[in-house]
């Protein structure tokens, strides 16, 4: 259906109008629905991976780099399929950075204290 300027002719304008107006109400409300269903599916998300990574169960990517000579832990995530996707922008962005000699090492573990390290 193709939307124009010109002026249409109807025997049932109103009728035309409120269908129209109930078609974006219900395509409003879909949105709405799926805005509050993505949210929330965030939060419990959330709220398990934190659980997981009090008892040191949740997954963290460690990536290693010859130059500089640092360590970097990026997490937590739920599982180590969605590190392992995850991992691929992070190795993406230092390649940016010009690092060298990147190693990527996926498991469970506690939160590190500090989140980069530098070898000195």
């Amino acid at each position: 259906m193709t939307l124009n300027n010109e002026p249409f002719t109807s025997i049932y304008p109103s009728f035309q109008l409120n269908l129209q107006s109930s078609i974006l109400q219900g395509e409003a409300n879909a949105n709405a629905h799926s805005i509050i269903n993505h949210q929330l599916s965030t939060k419990v998300l959330n709220l398990w991976t934190h659980a997981l990574n009090v008892y040191c169960k949740a997954w963290w990517i460690e990536i290693f780099t010859e130059q500089p000579k640092c360590t970097y832990y990026f997490g937590p995530f739920a599982g180590a399929q969605e590190a392992e996707v995850a991992s691929i922008g992070f190795v993406e962005d230092l390649e940016a950075e010009s690092a060298q000699g990147i190693k990527i090492k996926i498991d469970r573990h506690c939160q590190p204290d500090l989140l980069t390290i530098q070898h000195d």
